[in-house]
């Protein structure tokens, strides 16, 4: 057997919960329920506990894959609290959503449709923290919306995640940016000079394109 070691987790917990309102719920959730399960100090669960940490660590195989395994088999026995710390713990080792879907995609396979509802909740949950990653970090360095545009930019968000846009992948952040800064007022160019991407985005929003 070979060499087990703790993982070199690239993100904290903390880091994570900051990233994602929805990961931070959950991880105040499961350390208030586990101080719950600790406070009898049962051996049972105590030694059954040691035995998920151990599994996980790195070895033959690296934790990030363990944690990818972990989350195609909770997703196939629809575990949610399963999956979202699965898919907590796989992005913490560096897992990409590309990773993380195509485990899932496993999973319905092997589950069949009834792992759809799960898949669901599953996307919700890593696009949550991507979005937040990147999105709203790139974002932010743009200044503040005009208030008077602030409802038309929130639209041209809806717009777009509607689209199914993945948020781990530059470019579509890169168009999401220009078309917010179309919104904003701040492309001052007639509609023709855009992009046929920004001007689909923003064709769909209240208002039209500026």
């Amino acid at each position: 057997m070979s060499e087990r070691r703790e993982p070199n987790y690239i993100y904290s917990d903390k880091q994570v919960a900051e990233k994602s309102e929805r990961a931070r719920r959950f991880l105040d959730t499961r350390a208030r329920l586990n101080e719950n399960v600790d406070k009898p100090d049962n051996f049972l669960v105590k030694r059954f506990y040691n035995i998920d940490h151990n599994t996980y660590l790195e070895g033959a195989l690296p934790a990030k894959y363990k944690e990818l395994m972990g989350l195609v088999a909770s997703a196939s026995l629809r575990c949610d609290d399963c999956i979202n710390y699965h898919i907590i713990q796989s992005y913490r080792l560096g897992s990409t959503c590309a990773e993380q879907e195509e485990a899932i995609n496993v999973a319905l396979v092997v589950g069949g449709s009834i792992v759809i509802p799960h898949l669901r909740r599953a996307h919700e949950c890593w696009r949550s923290y991507t979005f937040s990653s990147l999105g709203r970090t790139l974002l932010s360095a743009r200044g503040p919306d005009p208030p008077r545009n602030r409802r038309r930019v929130a639209d041209c968000d809806s717009v777009i995640l509607g689209k199914g846009v993945r948020w781990h992948e530059h470019r579509p952040v890169t168009l999401r940016l220009r078309a917010r800064d179309c919104m904003r007022g701040r492309n001052a160019s007639p509609r023709s000079t855009c992009s046929p991407a920004i001007a689909g985005f923003c064709s769909q929003v209240r208002g039209g394109h500026r």
